[in-house]
C-alpha cells in the first residue's frame, strides 16, 4: 500500500484526519497520495480560516460590546444635560414670572409714569437722537412723543 488509508464501510478513511467517514457522506478519500496531501492542505487551510474568522468574530463582538457601553455613557450623559436644562428652563421661567409680577405690582402702585432726574435726562437724549432718525423709526417716534408729553420734556420734532 501507498499510503496509510483503512477502508471503513467500503470508503477510506485518513487515521489522525478530522476528515471523518461520514462526513461529507457522498466523498470518497481519494485513493491517489498526490490529491490526499492536497486535501490535507486544503483542510489545514481551511482549519486555519475557521480559527482567524472566529477569532475576527469574538474581537468583532468585543468592539461591539465597547461601542454599546459608551453609547450607553453617552446616553446617560445627555439624559443627565437635558434634566439640567430642564431644571434651569424651569427656574428661568418661575424667575421669570416673578418679575413680571413685581413689575405689574409696581405699576399698579406707582400709578402713572414718574421720571427722575437721570429718567429725563435720558429721555431728552432719546429725543433728540430720534428727531435725527425720525423717518427711519416711526414707531420710536410715536412712544417718545408719548413720554414726553406726559412728563413735560420737550416732544420729538422730526426733521
Amino acid at each position: 500500500r501507498l499510503c496509510p488509508f483503512t477502508p471503513v464501510n467500503g470508503r477510506m478513511s485518513v487515521p489522525g484526519s478530522s476528515l471523518s467517514p461520514h462526513w461529507p457522506p457522498h466523498l470518497d478519500v481519494p485513493r491517489d497520495r498526490l490529491t490526499l496531501d492536497v486535501m490535507m492542505q486544503r483542510e489545514e487551510h481551511l482549519l486555519q480560516a475557521v480559527q482567524t474568522l472566529q477569532q475576527k468574530n469574538k474581537e468583532l463582538h468585543q468592539a461591539l460590546s465597547a461601542y454599546h457601553e459608551k453609547e450607553l455613557a453617552f446616553v446617560q450623559q445627555v439624559d443627565l444635560h437635558m434634566e439640567k436644562v430642564e431644571q434651569t428652563e424651569r427656574q428661568l421661567l418661575d424667575k421669570v414670572s416673578n418679575l413680571e409680577r413685581q413689575n405689574e405690582e409696581l405699576r399698579e402702585a406707582k400709578g402713572p409714569l414718574a421720571l427722575d432726574d437721570y429718567g429725563r435726562a435720558l429721555l431728552e437724549r432719546a429725543c433728540a437722537s430720534a428727531a435725527n432718525f425720525g423717518a427711519a423709526e416711526p414707531e420710536l417716534v410715536v412712544l417718545l412723543r408719548k413720554l414726553a408729553g406726559s412728563e413735560g420734556v420737550p416732544t420729538v420734532q422730526t426733521v
